[in-house]
């Protein structure tokens, strides 16, 4: 997040001006963008290899993919 976020400053205001200043809507698809963003940080994250036992029980080398609940625990909500 922090590589993404120094962008948000502009995305707001290219979206604010697009959505005729509807905050409502600008921070719902912020919120979106954000989210994809996360998720995205997930799968790309690559750190210290794993080690070989844990490629061969989980079939295969992403880092913090294995079941699905992290990328599914994120989201995003706009009060």
């Amino acid at each position: 997040m922090a590589d993404k976020s120094p962008q948000w400053g502009d995305a707001i205001a290219g979206l604010l001006e697009a959505n005729n200043y509807d905050a409502t809507r600008t921070m719902e698809q912020m919120g979106a963008g954000i989210d994809g963003q996360l998720k995205q940080s997930i799968v790309d994250f690559s750190a210290v290899p794993l080690s070989p036992k844990t490629v061969q029980r989980k079939g295969f080398d992403k880092q913090l993919v294995e079941t699905g609940v992290m990328l599914a625990s994120t989201s995003f909500k706009v009060e």
